[in-house]
């Protein structure tokens, strides 16, 4: 039947209104929560992103089951000609991710990118919004439309499903998948602004799955300098970028990239864990105590940072430690060991670290006692 406009507008309000935004709103608070209840090992190389399917599947799987029923009666009660089609597959794509079904993530990621081919080509080449590198080769992304009423129009998700499909092969394993999605996006000649970093971040997701850290540190670094992306991304771009460089030697850049993770104002443990690793970073690039230790000095003077000064004493001593200063080592440890809301995890850490000072400085009874504490 002819799709005229009163049937036009009274499925895309419903499908929209009732069926789109209430699985999407969902879906936004359950991201919320996966970046909130997200706990960071950070004694080892973060991941990427804070929730991963092939771990923490199970977590979420209810929200994702709610947004799965929510889309598919949104798709199948009304007409597939509805402008909101693609927005719903692309949450269906999103919640089979996240609950580690990439088998039917993929199909859905893949069926936007195919409709909206197959809408391309009704359209006629000369007509289509699509961009063409040649008279043989057509683009698959979508270019962002330049009209000063462009923001009043319904946004496409083409571009969302090409990175989402590349993401979920990554994930599953199926680098060479992955790699061939991307590498369209690539070599892509118009690339919209927007896409850049959202590349970069997807490429370097590639690289870790392959343990190929030098590579994915490139695109990291292009990433965390983007715009378009969010805030809590950056930050996890610049933390993990910077346990890389540190690694690989490169002690400069790393302290660089954790001085940006600064910048983006982090939960405290990853602001001490930033401040802390940018004064062992000078350190090992040849800078002196009096020039890597002042930014964690400061901490002790914030009260907000007190719950951490146990922490930040033994950071001070196991630096003056390396640095071959015993005696202001165990000056700092022993602060760390008194210190009124030290953990007894960071006591039991401080103890050890003092004995060993001890032990290596010929106070053996110094060192017993402080091993037994």
């Amino acid at each position: 039947k002819k799709f005229t406009i009163p049937k036009r507008i009274y499925n895309n309000t419903v499908s929209h209104y009732n069926y789109y935004f209430n699985a999407n709103r969902k879906m936004e608070e359950a991201e919320l929560n996966m970046r909130r209840v997200s706990k960071e090992n950070l004694d080892s190389l973060i991941g990427l992103f804070p929730y991963d399917p092939n771990k923490d599947s199970s977590l979420f799987a209810s929200d994702m089951d709610s947004i799965i029923r929510k889309v598919s009666v949104g798709i199948q009660i009304h007409d597939p000609r509805i402008k909101w089609a693609n927005d719903m597959y692309l949450l269906l794509g999103q919640a089979y991710y996240y609950k580690g079904n990439y088998e039917n993530a993929a199909t859905s990621f893949r069926y936007i990118i195919a409709s909206d081919q197959t809408s391309k080509n009704k359209k006629g080449k000369g007509k289509s919004s699509y961009s063409y590198k040649s008279k043989t080769s057509s683009s698959i992304v979508e270019k962002k439309k330049r009209s000063k009423l462009a923001f009043l129009k319904h946004k496409s998700v083409h571009n969302d499903a090409i990175l989402w499909l590349a993401r979920t092969y990554n994930t599953a394993g199926q680098i060479e998948n992955g790699e061939s999605v991307l590498s369209l996006l690539e070599y892509e000649e118009d690339l919209p602004e927007n896409l850049i970093g959202r590349l970069h971040i997807e490429k370097a997701f590639a690289y870790l799955k392959q343990r190929d850290y030098i590579e994915a540190s490139k695109r990291l670094s292009l990433a965390v300098n983007d715009d378009y992306l969010p805030d809590w991304l950056k930050l996890r771009v610049a933390i993990l970028n910077g346990q890389i460089l540190m690694n690989t030697g490169e002690y400069i850049a790393a302290s660089e990239s954790f001085e940006k993770a600064i910048d983006l104002y982090p939960k405290i443990d990853m602001d001490f864990y930033a401040r802390k690793q940018i004064a062992a970073c000078k350190l090992l690039a040849g800078q002196s105590m009096a020039e890597a230790v002042p930014p964690l000095k400061k901490l002790l003077k914030d009260a907000k940072y007190s719950s951490q000064f146990d922490q930040v004493y033994y950071v001070l001593g196991s630096l003056s430690a390396k640095s071959g200063n015993k005696e202001e080592a165990i000056d700092y440890f022993t602060r760390s060991t008194k210190t009124p809301k030290g953990t007894k995890k960071q006591k039991a850490l401080s103890f050890a670290a003092l004995g060993d000072v001890y032990y290596s400085s010929g106070k053996y009874a110094n060192a017993k006692s402080s091993y037994d504490s």
